[in-house]
């Protein structure tokens, strides 16, 4: 709600119906019919109070830029996922992270919990701190492809020669006719 040019916060479940407004210097009270609904501090123009309680459910940590609840929601798509919500918002200023968390945790809900775990705990084992990356590993299936599984792939049998397999002599400096 706006009133004399700031904006006071009015809660949810109230959010649709008539509310009477009366401010004194200090104060700012709302009022639905005779009862008092919500006091705040008076603010200056253009200036904000924003009660956290009175957010829609899941909305808070949005509007209060909570990056813990976050990593908490990471944790529910995998351990994986929740430290990398974790490394992203580490640092001086984590709530400009934010966006990289919310963007982590989409790709969870649009890849599944299971390959966006995956794919996490394999940029943790290199240090790649990087949603993009995560995205791009989602995106072109290296995860359910297989292609990024821990165990070593089968060497070619004995005896099978590649297309473009070459003799050691032929890399030999002066070609493969000078003396060794």
């Amino acid at each position: 709600m706006i009133v004399d040019y700031a904006l006071y916060s009015v809660p949810y479940a109230l959010e649709n119906c008539e509310l009477r407004v009366r401010s004194d210097r200090q104060t700012v009270k709302l009022y639905k019919g005779a009862r008092l609904v919500k006091t705040h501090p008076r603010q200056p123009q253009g200036g904000t109070c924003i009660d956290a309680q009175d957010l829609p459910p899941g909305k808070a940590a949005l509007a209060t830029r909570d990056a813990t609840s976050l990593c908490e929601q990471g944790d529910q798509h995998g351990p994986h996922v929740g430290e990398y919500a974790r490394k992203l918002a580490a640092g001086p200023l984590p709530w400009s992270r934010i966006r990289h968390v919310y963007r982590l945790l989409g790709l969870a809900r649009r890849f599944g919990g299971a390959a966006t775990d995956e794919a996490c705990a394999r940029a943790l084992e290199v240090d790649v701190i990087d949603v993009t990356r995560i995205q791009r590993m989602l995106e072109n299936g290296l995860v359910r492809r297989g292609l990024l599984t821990a165990t070593p792939t089968q060497p070619e049998p004995a005896g099978t020669v590649l297309r473009f397999q070459r003799p050691t002599e032929a890399f030999r400096v002066g070609g493969p006719d000078a003396p060794a």
